[in-house]
This record gives structure tokens, C-alpha cells and sequence, in this order.
């Protein structure tokens, strides 16, 4: 039994049409739909009623919440009322194809110490490029910053097949991902303080720093709209971006041997700063300010229930990590593309080390 929970909050036109993708394309597995209602309207709540009405061959166990309490808080409580061995979460404006959750299944069957795999994700607008929120699979530079490959910063790969390798990756892509049940209950689920955005980067890293193991599995292609619920209000978005990165990046590392890091990483968010007030976005500037504000705020908090530590950790010591800057590559020495970034850095893909290491999965 697989269960696929799917996260909304409005958007029922976009969720009907997600829901309709599974009942058709969904076969040869055992699978429930978990739907769970975030604090939706009563207007969109009533067009989504209407909408399911209208399925046939999928059976929905629906959860309503009163108001939005965010993606971690929302999976993680529906993932509490899930049957499946194997949790998939998918974003209600994701539209999967004909055979996707085989392969990924499959994967983890075949693999004990792979916990967690992606699809790969291409846009639902432009459907030859890949998505922006997580490409053919998500990896992250010593500074914390996330790109794909497919997909850094605002330069994103048209998919000619050159990333259709199974492959092993730092993080899984929120919109889309399969994870063991039990590997979700022994990290004791999301960090319910990132609300949303990170949260499923911090899971697979702290999956990662256990010893286990995540792949992109391109053999699963699903469409993604993308932000189509977050995109409403930028500025918060912006914010919760900075505040939750900046989070992730102190939980992942020690606080002194990190702190040079930490210092440079400032002035990477002040050159994002400086962005914003070239273009008068004066909002997105108050929204990085606020990020810091909220770090500050609860650093008390963090140091007391030990969620930062002085000792211990290093978020670059990871096998997946890029030990480089994802910012310098493209800002500076203007490398727009994943394999541009790795022949240029580290001598070639054979030299990474997660590339390395998938080579057992294709070998066997």
C-alpha cells in the first residue's frame, strides 16, 4: 500500500485537476489518497467538493484544518493517518503521467538503504523545461543555498535527456517525493518550525547525516505548475525563504567553526538586498530584514532546547554536498547550468562524490 497525500489550501481548480491525473494515471499499486484541506475558503472548498464528485476510481480520506498550519505540521498529521509502507507527498498543483509511481517504487523495493526518491519534475507551463522547485533532483553548496540539476537560481535547462541517469541527491523535492514510512517516523517528521519551504530540504538532510540514502529517479516524470498557491503574496514567500534557509543552516552546522561561513553568507543576502533596492522592491527588502529579525528573536529559544549546537556538525561534510559556492558560479564566473558547475569545479562528474556512489545502483 502507497499513500498519497496531497496538501491544498484554495486552489481548487488546480487540485481537481491534480486528483483527476492520479485516478488516471495511478495503476498496478495498491494506493490511497489523503487529501488534507489547509484552511481553505469555503467558496474554493465548495468548487473542490464539486469536482470530486465528478471522479471516479479514487477513494479520498479527507482531513480539513479550521486555518493554514503549514506544509510540516499539515504532512505530518496526515502522514499519522496514512496505511502505506511508502508515503508519497505531492503538491496539489502537480499533475502526474501514466506509469510515475512504478519507478519510484519499485527503487526503494529494489534498494534497502535508499529511503527517499523523486520523479523528475518538469514544468506544466513551458513542458519541455524542467520545474524550478526540483528539476532531476536537489543538491546544496556549503553555504546552504539549493540548486537542481536542471535548474539554478533563475536559469532553468530545457530536458534533452542528459540528466535521465538515476542519481543520488542531497534533497527531494517537496513537490513530489516518495520516503519510507518508517524513515519519516524515525526523524520524527517535519520540523514543524519552517511552517513551509525547507522543510523537506531539512528532512533529507537529516536523513543524510543518518546514513541514508535519496535518489532522483527520472524514470518518474510528473508536471509541475509551480507556487501556485505561494506565488499570491511574494513578499512572505521571500520571507520564509530567507528565515527557514537561514535556520537550516545553523542546525545543520556548528555554530563557531561555521561562523566565517555564516559571515560570508551575510553578505551574499546583502547582495540580495542590493538587488532588491535596484529594482524598488522595497517589500522583498523588508522581507530579508524581517528573516534576520525572526533568527534573532528565537535564538534564545534554539540555544536552550539545543536545536543549535557549538560542536559536531558540518553541513558540508556530507558526500552530496558541493563543497563550493553555488553564488560565485553564477553570479561571477556565470556557470548557468548543474553540469557547468561540476566539469568546472571538480574535475569532471566523475570526480564528485555522489557521483561515485551511484554507480553501485547502475552497476548491479
Amino acid at each position: 500500500m502507497v499513500s498519497i497525500i496531497v496538501l491544498f489550501a484554495d486552489g481548487a481548480e488546480v487540485t481537481v485537476e491534480c486528483l483527476r491525473a492520479l485516478a488516471k494515471c495511478t495503476t498496478a499499486l495498491p494506493f490511497e489518497v489523503i487529501l488534507v484541506d489547509n484552511g481553505s475558503q469555503e467558496k474554493e472548498r465548495a468548487l473542490l467538493e464539486r469536482g470530486i464528485a465528478k471522479l471516479r476510481f479514487l477513494t479520498l480520506q479527507f482531513i480539513q484544518f479550521p486555518v493554514n498550519v503549514g506544509y510540516a505540521r499539515g504532512s505530518n498529521l496526515a502522514a499519522a493517518k496514512a496505511r502505506g509502507k511508502i508515503l508519497v507527498f505531492l503538491n496539489n498543483d502537480c499533475i502526474v503521467t501514466r506509469g510515475w509511481l512504478t519507478p519510484l517504487v519499485s527503487f526503494l523495493e529494489r534498494y534497502p538503504g535508499v529511503v527517499a526518491v523523486q520523479p523528475k519534475l518538469r514544468s506544466n507551463i513551458l513542458k519541455a523545461y524542467f520545474d524550478y522547485s526540483g528539476g532531476a533532483g536537489g543538491f546544496l553548496d556549503r553555504f546552504g543555498y539549493p540548486f537542481t540539476r536542471g535548474r539554478i537560481f533563475d536559469s532553468i535547462e530545457k530536458d534533452i535527456g542528459q540528466y535521465d541517469d538515476p542519481c543520488e541527491i542531497t534533497w527531494a523535492s517537496g513537490s513530489c517525493f516518495a520516503i519510507r514510512t518508517q524513515a519519516l517516523w524515525d526523524m520524527g517528521g517535519f520540523d514543524e518550525y519552517f511552517f513551509s519551504y525547507f522543510e523537506e530540504i531539512d528532512l533529507c538532510v537529516r536523513l543524510r547525516e543518518r546514513g541514508y540514502r535519496i535518489f532522483s529517479v527520472p524514470e518518474s516524470l510528473v508536471y509541475h505548475y509551480g507556487s501556485y498557491t505561494s506565488n499570491r503574496n511574494l513578499g512572505r514567500k521571500i520571507y520564509m525563504n530567507h528565515r527557514n534557509n537561514l535556520y537550516f543552516v545553523l542546525k545543520h552546522n556548528s555554530l563557531w567553526p561555521y561562523f566565517p561561513l555564516f559571515i560570508l553568507r551575510c553578505l551574499f543576502d546583502i547582495g540580495s538586498i542590493l538587488y532588491y533596492l535596484s529594482e524598488r522592491r522595497f517589500s522583498f527588502v523588508l522581507s530579508v530584514l524581517k528573516a534576520y529579525g525572526a533568527l534573532v528573536w528565537h535564538l534564545p529559544i534554539f540555544l536552550r532546547t539545543k536545536v543549535f549546537q557549538f560542536s559536531g556538525r558540518s553541513l558540508h561534510s556530507l558526500a552530496t554536498v558541493y563543497p563550493g559556492s553555488i553564488v560565485l558560479d553564477y553570479f561571477l564566473f556565470r556557470r548557468r547550468t548543474y553540469d557547468a558547475v561540476m566539469r568546472r569545479n571538480v574535475g569532471g562528474r566523475q570526480n564528485f562524490k555522489h557521483y561515485r556512489e551511484v554507480t553501485f545502483f547502475e552497476n548491479r
